[in-house]
């Protein structure tokens, strides 16, 4: 059962009232909540357990740092449930089950490690000794309003996933600054990645691709492409 329940939260200053909304998941004493009670404190639900933290305004939500951090974290939440037993046995030795505790360590090491632009891992610690997939070669058309990037691997070997790095500069190097997105999907006969609604103008792209034991393999060529 959800109920809807409304919160007044008083500042320091008596004559100050605010008023905001959050649910609380089962019966009234549930021990479950999402929302936001003012521009105080914030309830969240994910990896099995809720959490409490302080609200903090984001400086810049859209820096360069915060998108590549961003663009991993919804990988990793993505993948998180495709772990196998033994793989998340390494995240957490005590359990091989999806806890909270094995969660926050895979997340946080591997955003750690993506921050200084090296790969992630499906098993902590990540080795970096699997095998190197084949010859990859990347592709990438607009067909308005939507570039088109395609990447083809022979063989695929431990390969895991890609991510995208997208820049406007013709000298860029591919970081985890400039990534906007991650995926694992397959479509043959490969990786394909979408990229729309950006204005006119000539951009650059570079794809890398990361093992399964976290290792980084050299980017692709770059390829331009101009959005009209």
């Amino acid at each position: 059962m959800i109920h809807e329940i409304q919160v007044e939260y008083r500042t320091n200053n008596a004559t100050d009232r605010l008023i905001t909304k959050m649910k609380l998941i089962g019966p009234l004493n549930a021990v479950a909540a999402s929302g936001a009670i003012a521009n105080a404190l914030i309830f969240t639900n994910h990896a099995g357990g809720t959490r409490v933290k302080k609200f903090a305004k984001p400086r810049n939500p859209r820096s360069a740092a915060q998108t590549g951090i961003r663009a991993m974290m919804a990988f990793l939440n993505h993948e998180w449930p495709t772990l196998s037993p033994d793989e998340l046995a390494t995240w957490s030795p005590a359990s091989s089950e999806r806890n909270l505790i094995a969660a926050t360590k895979y997340k946080g090491v591997n955003l750690n490690r993506w921050g200084n632009f090296l790969g992630a891992s499906r098993k902590f610690p990540a080795t970096e000794d699997d095998l190197e997939p084949g010859h990859s070669v990347l592709f990438a058309v607009y067909q308005k309003p939507t570039v088109i990037l395609l990447i083809t691997i022979n063989p695929f070997n431990d390969l895991w996933f890609f991510a995208v790095h997208r820049s406007q500069d013709p000298a860029f190097e591919a970081k985890h600054t400039n990534c906007i997105a991650a995926d694992a999907t397959f479509k043959p006969p490969g990786w394909w990645y979408y990229d729309y609604g950006l204005p006119p103008g000539v951009y650059y792209y570079r794809v890398s691709l990361i093992t399964n034991a976290g290792r980084l393999l050299p980017v692709t060529p770059m390829k331009q492409v101009t959005v009209s």
